[in-house]
């Protein structure tokens, strides 16, 4: 039961609401609802991202994934991360393969795929592609190996 007033899993729910609101019906409802909770989580999911099914929030705090954004399946994001642009144009935003770890304080930035089953540590700055299976880690990020299984998380990659 706890796991149901969580408040990263209301976020989600939020999210989806809002997500599907605005696609359907569009208007200053979903906009008002999105601003509302941007304010109030202090986590900010545009409106137009495209995030697949089993996202997971490991902290919401400063959590920032543009409008434009596109996230696979099963994505774990954790606090202080970046998903967006690099500099305008605003439409330039990553695309983000299925089972992708999001370490605290990763930013991904710019018209850039990162492959599946990679691992992003804590605070890397992603500016080039990556591929599937990788770990990458530093500013800019570099790879540091493979992705030792699918059960990895930021505690055992870092």
């Amino acid at each position: 039961m706890q796991v149901l007033t969580s408040p990263e899993l209301r976020l989600v729910i939020a999210f989806r609401l809002y997500t599907w609101l605005w696609r359907r019906f569009g208007g200053s409802l979903p906009y008002y609802l999105y601003t509302y909770l941007r304010g109030r989580i202090g986590c900010d999911i545009g409106l137009g991202a495209e995030i697949g099914p089993g996202l997971r929030v490991g902290h919401r705090a400063d959590i920032v994934i543009g409008s434009m954004a596109v996230l696979g399946a099963d994505v774990d994001v954790y606090n202080g991360v970046t998903i967006g642009t690099r500099r305008p144009p605003l439409n330039e935003m990553p695309t983000i393969g299925n089972r992708v770890v999001l370490c605290s304080g990763a930013k991904v930035l710019g018209s850039i795929k990162i492959g599946d089953d990679v691992v992003v540590a804590a605070n890397a700055v992603v500016l080039e592609d990556v591929e599937s299976g990788q770990t990458v880690a530093g500013v800019p990020a570099r790879p540091v190996g493979a992705r030792t299984s699918r059960a990895s998380s930021c505690e055992s990659e870092n």
